[in-house]
């Protein structure tokens, strides 16, 4: 069975910036980095003034046995409701792994916004899968702090 996650955090930031944070191409890949992801490649492939759809291309580490993957994740926005949707696709087992999920960026006025991410982690292999999938979740959890950190420094500045 899947596992699902879920944050909400508040930002000093209107959503504009925050979005625009996250389809800088040269910022986002230093974000990815601050996760553990390596060797991240971003490329912005639309950008108008109702979507955006974004592509990352990175390395993760796995756990003994299967070392490095190669990944690939999509975020498709939705403007200006700040709304995306994003999954995660890799291969070998990583490709038999199913995240997906979304990030919303809900204005609070002020110039302050509830960063929300949901997500859903799948790793339908038979005895190692609920185990990966919780060393996903772990993980997401340990580098959030570090991720909210590096977020904020940018758009709260």
């Amino acid at each position: 069975m899947a596992k699902t996650f879920e944050y909400h955090d508040v930002i000093q930031a209107p959503p504009e910036k925050i979005f625009e944070a996250m389809t800088d191409p040269a910022w986002y890949e230093e974000w990815t980095r601050v996760q553990g992801g390596q060797n991240p490649r971003m490329r912005v492939e639309s950008k108008t003034d109702t979507s955006a759809y974004v592509v990352l291309d990175l390395e993760e580490g796995l756990p003994k046995p299967f070392g490095t993957i190669k990944a690939q994740m999509t975020f498709s926005w939705e403007l200006p409701r700040h709304f995306c949707t994003w999954k995660r696709s890799g291969e070998g087992i990583g490709g038999k792994a199913r995240v997906e999920g979304s990030t919303e960026l809900k204005d609070l006025g002020n110039g302050t916004t509830e960063f929300i991410e949901k997500g859903t982690v799948d790793v339908p292999v038979p005895m190692v899968g609920k185990k990966l999938e919780a060393g996903v979740i772990e993980h997401l959890g340990k580098t959030r702090p570090e991720k909210l950190r590096f977020l904020k420094e940018r758009v709260e500045g």
